[in-house]
């Protein structure tokens, strides 16, 4: 009878570590995936407004070229929170992931030593 409880107990254990390492899984390709596509924005981004600025200043719109660069600035480090921000979500399922194999370890701990 008491097996049969660790046994199931056990088994629901394991159903839950997977379901926790394919979320975190999931989540790292997602973040990995949002990052590159955020690098190659800032960077694209960037270099265009970098080269506007430049013909501004040429062309003696020396404010105009300021204002531009502040608002990639302001771009930028709102993008940066949102990628601050996925990043937290994969840290939560690290840590969810981590709270269930210390689970499933005292459990089998537990089975071992009951014994």
């Amino acid at each position: 009878m008491c097996i049969g409880r660790f046994r199931r107990e056990l088994d629901e254990l394991i159903k839950e570590c997977s379901r926790a390492a394919r979320d975190e899984d999931a989540a790292t390709f997602e973040l990995t995936r949002y990052a590159r596509v955020f690098s190659q924005h800032a960077r694209e981004v960037a270099d265009d407004k970098l080269a506007f600025s430049a013909t501004l200043v040429r062309a003696g719109e020396v404010e105009a070229a300021r204002r531009l660069i502040h608002d990639l600035e302001k771009d930028m480090r709102e993008q940066q929170v949102e990628l601050t921000a996925k990043l937290d979500e994969v840290r939560a399922a690290a840590a969810t992931k981590k709270a269930k194999v210390t689970r499933l370890r005292l459990a089998l701990w537990n089975l071992t030593f009951d014994q």
